[in-house]
């Protein structure tokens, strides 16, 4: 019955999957959310052999995550269906979207937020290893949990959020001349190896910086079959490059890059891949349903009562502000994790079942739905949103199936507030774009002819 619940899961995000494939430049985040979903929910814990799974959880917990996932994935459809049924019907972007971007106030601002993000990202990076108290000559070969024990300052946590904006570049060198899409994709390429190797292993900041560039693609470009075999072949590598560089950052204090290269395209590497992050995530799930409310009672709201506090320091306002519920996950499913300050995220399903006392908090799973759908949709009718969220958006995507609302919640408003200044900055009027008719939009004639 568990796998047959798991068969569903895939035969549901399947089916939303399809759909998106109808109009993938206009519903890339679609098939990026269902397929995470149908994939860690799914399809993994489907083909997992139950002689590998973790003995300790009993067959009725296992039962239970399944429906959990089940019924989760039908909410996020029905929200995000909903959503988009009082809305018009596009294709792409939005005719008046396609018209902002071709425009010569578009084309200048995506050419100054190209080099001024760029920068920014570097620049960035260099004042969070200074305030973190590291020396740069050192930052290569200090362990990775080396500073997990020690208070992050705020100077060194706003200028990680100053180094997302290196993933704008690779995006929106898409919609400028060619040359600019050649320098991003090589800024972008670049930019990942770094922060892959001066992180010790850290996969979120590299594998933005990648799905920023397959956003871009995918937007930009007509997909006729054996482009959209590069997709499909963008999104494996992603997939692949998640999974093998949670080995990699193992040993990678020990390996020169040609051994991690030969890591990555090692077969051996892969070989217990359902075992592990992320595609065993759904184990957290089941664990979820196993432990609450047995050893830690439900978090009555903690989560979503942090998000309204979110701008004030828990430092200062503890009895207003709850502990971090990921930390508080960790401690009750895995006791070290948690001693050395790593949270572990309960997944989008778990996050509701541990904050509204079990099954009833899966209905925030519609909400979730209702949210992504309203994401999307503004991302093609809005120049604002369709740079903050056509970057981020594969960021986004893998935090939230996590179950990572509150870092969902800042990295959306960093973003929106980041990219609307540096706009006003550049002298540009971010405005609500027309909706016109549908368009395939097949030459992006103002961009054809910069070239």
């Amino acid at each position: 019955m568990v796998v047959f619940l798991h068969l569903l899961v895939v035969a549901v995000c399947a089916f939303e999957c399809g759909a998106a494939l109808l109009d993938l430049r206009g519903r890339i985040g679609r098939l990026l959310m269902f397929s995470g979903l149908g994939l860690i929910h799914g399809l993994a814990p489907a083909l997992t052999p139950s002689a590998l799974l973790i003995a300790e959880f009993s067959y009725r917990s296992r039962l239970n995550a399944a429906a959990l996932a089940l019924a989760g994935v039908l909410l996020f459809s029905l929200g995000w269906r909903l959503s988009d049924a009082y809305r018009p019907k596009i294709r792409g972007i939005s005719a008046g979207l396609q018209a902002t971007i071709e425009s010569a106030a578009g084309q200048a601002l995506l050419r100054r937020l190209f080099w001024f993000c760029g920068v920014c990202g570097v620049l960035a990076w260099l004042v969070s290893v200074v305030a973190s108290g590291t020396a740069i000559r050192d930052v290569f070969h200090t362990a990775r949990f080396a500073y997990r024990a020690t208070q992050e300052s705020y100077l060194e946590a706003i200028a990680q959020y100053f180094v997302l904006l290196a993933i704008i570049p690779g995006f929106v060198g898409y919609f400028l001349p060619y040359r600019y899409r050649a320098v991003g994709i090589v800024y972008t390429l670049s930019m990942a190896l770094f922060l892959f190797m001066v992180s010790q292993g850290t996969r979120a900041n590299a594998v933005g910086l990648l799905g920023g560039l397959l956003m871009g693609y995918v937007i930009r470009h007509r997909l006729p079959i054996r482009r959209l075999l590069a997709v499909g072949g963008g999104g494996l590598v992603l997939l692949l490059l998640s999974i093998s560089l949670y080995e990699v950052r193992k040993s990678m204090m020990r390996q020169t890059i040609p051994e991690m290269v030969q890591t990555v395209l090692s077969p051996a590497t892969y070989q217990g891949a359902l075992l592990q992050d992320p595609l065993n995530y759904h184990e957290f799930l089941v664990a979820t349903v196993e432990y609450f409310p047995a050893r830690h009672p439900y978090l009555n709201g903690a989560t979503y009562r942090r998000l309204l506090v979110f701008f004030l320091p828990r430092k200062y306002f503890d009895s207003i502000k709850p502990e971090d519920p990921n930390m508080i996950f960790a401690g009750v499913v895995e006791p070290g994790s948690a001693r050395t300050l790593t949270s572990i995220p309960p997944t989008m399903m778990g996050d509701g079942y541990i904050n509204f006392w079990g099954w009833p908090g899966i209905t925030v799973m519609f909400v979730n739905g209702m949210i992504f759908g309203f994401v999307n949709w503004k991302m093609r009718t809005s120049m604002l949103w369709f740079v903050v969220a056509g970057a981020l958006y594969v960021r986004l995507a893998s935090v939230a199936i996590r179950g990572q609302p509150y870092e969902v919640l800042l990295l959306g408003i960093w973003g929106i507030v980041s990219i609307w200044f540096l706009g006003r900055l550049f002298g540009f009027q971010f405005r609500d774009t027309r909706i016109a008719q549908p368009t395939d939009y097949p030459q992006w004639k103002g961009v054809q002819s910069a070239h």
